[in-house]
């Protein structure tokens, strides 16, 4: 995480960039923690090196926030760095019972950050980060926001308002640009996307431009599309 660079949470199997949920409980629960409760947020390795990569390509006046650093603390004291990189595990809950025991789209929707997983074991709050709360950030003279997590790019369409989700929260936080995922991605081939997508950022390619670039790249050494098709880009 970090200012033109990279927050990377990286809570407590390798493998997607999202949670392993678990199944319904008997009784609706009224907190994103006990909704989540018995989750577990799954190592993804990759993350630090992306966040090193992409701190390397933007520069040195990146900072970057790994690990316990990685914190909700660290992610409000930012004010509109020019790109936001957040590296960690996304969530949208769209079951019947999540639905009913969080009835507003925009508190099943969210980021993992460090504590996460004691959260969800002890029904505190500290690292995980609902779209409602994202959008108070301070990201008016943000340019671009990356989102490089598993489901960021889903919400339920709301009557008059669009969907609600994080581009949505991010969008209300002032970030001119987000790149968002529609589905799980892979860790390691998540990270190749995003060193490929930032080497033609830090060049001063438009970012979706950037981003074409990056799936194209992906392409040619033969990955499949469902590592790299995910991710597109919102805003104007």
């Amino acid at each position: 995480m970090g200012g033109a660079g990279s927050p990377d949470a990286r809570p407590p199997a390798t493998g997607a960039r999202s949670a392993t949920t678990p199944a319904a409980p008997t009784e609706p629960a009224a907190t994103l923690s006990e909704v989540l409760r018995g989750t577990v947020f799954a190592a993804l390795p990759g993350t630090e090196t992306e966040a090193r990569t992409v701190a390397t390509l933007l520069g040195r006046d990146t900072r970057v926030y790994l690990n316990a650093a990685a914190s909700d603390g660290n992610l409000f004291a930012l004010t509109s760095p020019r790109v936001l990189h957040i590296g960690t595990h996304g969530f949208f809950l769209q079951d019947a019972w999540e639905r009913q025991a969080l009835p507003d789209p925009m508190l099943r929707t969210g980021l993992a950050l460090a504590g996460a997983q004691t959260a969800v074991s002890e029904g505190d709050s500290e690292g995980l980060l609902t779209g409602l709360e994202l959008a108070g950030l301070h990201l008016e003279a943000t340019d671009l926001v990356v989102l490089s997590a598993c489901d960021t790019g889903l919400g339920d369409a709301v009557a008059g308002e669009g969907v609600a989700g994080l581009n949505q929260a991010f969008l209300s936080a002032g970030a001119r640009h987000i790149v968002l995922s529609q589905w799980k991605v892979p860790d390691a081939e998540t990270a190749q996307l995003m060193a490929a997508f930032y080497a033609e950022y830090a060049r001063g390619t438009e970012a979706a431009e950037a981003l074409r670039d990056a799936k194209l790249t992906l392409r040619r050494r033969g990955l499949p599309p469902r590592d790299w098709a995910a991710f597109l880009l919102s805003g104007g």
